[in-house]
């Protein structure tokens, strides 16, 4: 058997969102509102930055998916609010639409 370095690709994170083509998600993000200093990274299909105003709780649905090496995998979401597209990391969605992370009562 011959050993060294092989084409597997790395473990993802523990905090990666795993969904399908097709499913829908929200995007996780816990920037103040109106910020647009730190706005959600987004990128267009040639890996261009692009402007961002997604917000927090937003809904998306995944239309495909590539694993980015080391990076992760990244999503390429439709906007279900205004039909926009972009690519965003897997690490800026979640599954359900209320944050997990927030104290009762706070929005």
């Amino acid at each position: 058997m011959i050993y060294g370095k092989s084409n597997m690709t790395t473990r993802r994170k523990n905090d990666e969102l795993v969904v399908g083509v097709g499913w829908h998600a929200h995007i996780h993000w816990s920037q103040p509102v109106g910020d647009v200093r730190h706005a959600v990274p987004i990128t267009n299909n040639s890996g261009q930055v692009l402007e961002s105003d997604l917000a927090d709780g937003d809904e998306v649905e995944i239309l495909s998916w590539r694993q980015r090496s080391c990076a992760g995998m990244a999503y390429q979401i439709r906007r279900v609010s205004d039909g926009s597209e972009c690519w965003i990391a897997a690490s800026y969605l979640r599954r359900s639409r209320v944050r997990a992370d927030l104290p009762m009562g706070r929005p």
